[in-house]
């Protein structure tokens, strides 16, 4: 299990209190999952025009789909909508193209 600590910098967008929470992803299946609870895409899907599928490890629509279902779930829909991109780019593109397990610190609230 690996860690990516953030680098304790803050945007204005993303305020809130660091957490470290287990994400975890079956790369074959496009499963994700965030301490423990599966990440369902459709309220992203529907918000975002697209059928994509969830991917990460790369700047694709798949990771600004996968990074914005987290920030729903994270967080109400405008804070969502403000910030997945930011999310993605800190959270999303960096993981392995793989199946993994791993912890990272994540902001809410």
């Amino acid at each position: 299990m690996s860690m990516l600590i953030s680098d304790g910098k803050q945007s204005s967008k993303m305020m809130g209190t660091l957490q470290m929470m287990e994400l975890r992803g079956d790369y074959n299946q496009r499963l994700f999952w965030l301490e423990g609870q599966a990440i369902d895409p459709s309220a992203a899907q529907t918000l975002l025009s697209t059928k994509a599928k969830f991917d990460w490890g790369c700047n694709s629509e798949g990771a600004a789909l996968l990074a914005l279902a987290i920030c729903l779930h994270l967080y109400d829909e405008k804070r969502a909508l403000q910030v997945y991109q930011e999310f993605k780019w800190k959270h999303i593109v960096d993981l392995p193209q793989d199946n993994f397990c791993q912890m990272n610190q994540i902001l809410q609230g």
